[in-house]
């Protein structure tokens, strides 16, 4: 009986093609906010805390605000900014979930 060759199969051939997507989205997502807070490329991640950002003072929200209508066609509240803790739930409250 002949041995059955299996193709060669990379690590990103097991991740699904939509996460893949999706983690391409966050990305382009942390990169227009690093911009918009004057930040160095790759200094934020979904997880970093907001709190945590020393940017994020009255002009870094204000500028967020501007990035969330000018990108993402969102308006989006000082309450509402407030009310976010992490990069991702302020991504999630921007594109309303869509990826």
């Amino acid at each position: 009986m002949a041995k059955r060759r299996w193709p060669e199969v990379t690590l990103n051939d097991l991740v699904p093609a939509e996460r893949k997507r999706n983690m391409a989205v966050i990305q382009d997502f942390l990169g227009t906010l690093e911009r918009a807070l004057v930040k160095s490329p790759g200094s934020l991640s979904a997880t970093t805390k907001l709190s945590d950002i020393a940017e994020l003072d009255s002009v870094g929200r204000l500028s967020v605000m501007v990035m969330a209508d000018s990108e993402y066609a969102f308006l989006l509240e000082a309450e509402a900014l407030e009310r976010c803790k992490t990069v991702e739930e302020l991504f999630l409250l921007i594109t309303g979930g869509r990826q």
